[in-house]
C-alpha cells in the first residue's frame, strides 16, 4: 500500500475542513513525523490528530539520533525548510513514500526528489465528497 507522509499544513487544513477523518478512510497508509506532531499546538487539532493516532488511521513516524542528524543536513542543504518540513522529506525518501503538502517550499523540494503525488489522494477524497468534485487542479 502506498505510504503518504503528511505535513502539518495539511493536517491543520483536513481538521479545520473536517475532512480529516474522511482523508484518512482512503487506501493508503497514512503517516506524519514525530516533528510535525510536535507543530500541531491548537488544542482542537492536537486532540483530533490524538484521536486518529489512537485509531490507528494515522501513524506517527519517530525519528532516531541517527535520523535527526541526516535531517539536519537536509535542513542545512534547504534552508527554506523547517527542521518539521525536513523530516518529512527525509521519511519519504527513506521509506519510498509521498509527501502530502500544501507547502510551496516542500513541494518544490519533494517534486525536485520525485517524492511528491498529492493528486490521486485528493481526486480519491473529491470523488467521496458529496459536493461532487471530479478532481482537484494541477498546478
Amino acid at each position: 500500500m502506498t505510504l503518504l507522509i503528511h505535513d502539518a499544513n495539511v493536517l491543520i487544513d483536513l481538521i479545520g475542513i473536517d475532512l480529516f477523518d474522511a482523508a484518512l478512510d482512503l487506501p493508503f497508509n497514512m503517516s506524519t513525523t514525530d516533528l510535525v506532531r510536535r507543530e500541531i499546538e491548537d488544542p482542537k487539532q492536537a486532540r483530533a490528530l490524538a484521536a486518529c493516532i489512537n485509531k490507528r488511521k494515522i501513524s506517527v513516524i519517530a525519528s532516531t539520533k541517527q535520523e535527526m542528524s541526516a535531517i539536519s543536513d537536509c535542513m542545512n542543504a534547504m534552508p527554506s525548510l523547517s527542521i518539521a518540513d525536513s523530516s518529512v522529506l527525509y521519511h519519504a525518501a527513506d521509506k519510498k513514500g509521498i509527501v502530502i503538502t500544501g507547502d510551496g517550499q516542500l513541494r518544490k523540494a519533494a517534486t525536485a526528489s520525485s517524492h511528491c503525488g498529492p493528486w490521486n489522494a485528493l481526486d480519491s477524497l473529491a470523488a467521496r465528497s458529496d459536493q461532487g468534485y471530479r478532481s482537484f487542479p494541477r498546478r
